[in-house]
This record gives structure tokens, C-alpha cells and sequence, in this order.
């Protein structure tokens, strides 16, 4: 973009793309919520992981007996999507030594 609204703008829209698809209604009603689900470089720790992490926090609140709130994934996945960042394109780590100690550890 050329000025710093734009780029929030587009960065916003890049980010609505691959997760909610747009507002509340096409994400829960539409059925468009990871219609172009991504696993680049950071989504899966910073947005996945924190989608996973809240489902299986209540299912282990309902587990204990609890009547935990229902989760309302779209409020968690609008925040990620009003957030700004960088991520790098460059590879971190040596992901065939990754593969293969989580191959040796599993098996």
C-alpha cells in the first residue's frame, strides 16, 4: 500500500482471507471460516494453536462437570485478524532433523 491505511487494509484483508472470510455471518453462518485455510509460516502458532488451545480448554471444563460459556471462535479470530505483523519468509530450523526426532520418538 502507499500510505499506512492502506497497508492495514490490505494486511487486514490478507489475514480475513484465510480464516473468517469476512464478518460474523459468512464466518458462522456462511460457512466460508477456513474456506482458504493456510498453515504459513506463524498462523499455525499464532492463530491455529489459539483456536485449539480455547476448544480444548472447554472440553476440559466440561469434562470436570463445569458449564464453561460457549465458545465463540469468531470474537477469537477476529482479534488475530485486526492484528498487524511480520513473517519472515526465510525458514527457521532444519525441518527434515525436526521430522525425523518426532518420527523416532512417536515409533
Amino acid at each position: 500500500g502507499q500510505t499506512q491505511e492502506e497497508k492495514a487494509l490490505y494486511e487486514w484483508n490478507a489475514r480475513v482471507q484465510i480464516t473468517t472470510w469476512g464478518n460474523r455471518v459468512a464466518a458462522d453462518q456462511g460457512g466460508l471460516r477456513d474456506y482458504a485455510h493456510k498453515e504459513w509460516n506463524g498462523i499455525l502458532k499464532d492463530f491455529y494453536f489459539m483456536r485449539w488451545k480455547a476448544y480444548f480448554d472447554y472440553l476440559a471444563c466440561v469434562l470436570d462437570g463445569k458449564q464453561p460459556e460457549e465458545l465463540d471462535f469468531y470474537t477469537l479470530e477476529e482479534a488475530w485478524t485486526k492484528e498487524t505483523g511480520f513473517y519472515s519468509s526465510i525458514p527457521e530450523g532444519n525441518t527434515v532433523v525436526v521430522a525425523k526426532n518426532i518420527f523416532e520418538e512417536v515409533f
